[in-house]
């Protein structure tokens, strides 16, 4: 998992646990969790991401990723 707006990258996602539609996702390292449940479209997961006492909404969703470009010489 990323967290861009933190600059901290490939944090470890040690625990999934689906029982659709329900997903958790567990990151001990950062003391932090994710509760969400999948969309009928199967393509975003609404949920609340905790760490310590913080907690907020966030929405995972999937998005196509860019096809590299050929470099130019």
């Amino acid at each position: 998992m990323d967290s861009p707006d933190q600059k901290v990258f490939n944090l470890p996602v040690q625990r999934v646990q689906v029982e659709i539609p329900d997903v958790q996702l567990g990151l001990p390292n950062i003391m932090a969790q994710y509760t969400g449940r999948l969309g009928t479209d199967g393509t975003v997961i609404e949920g609340v991401f905790t760490q310590g006492t913080a907690s907020f909404p966030m929405r995972l969703q999937r998005q196509a990723l860019d096809k590299p470009t050929a470099a130019k010489r």
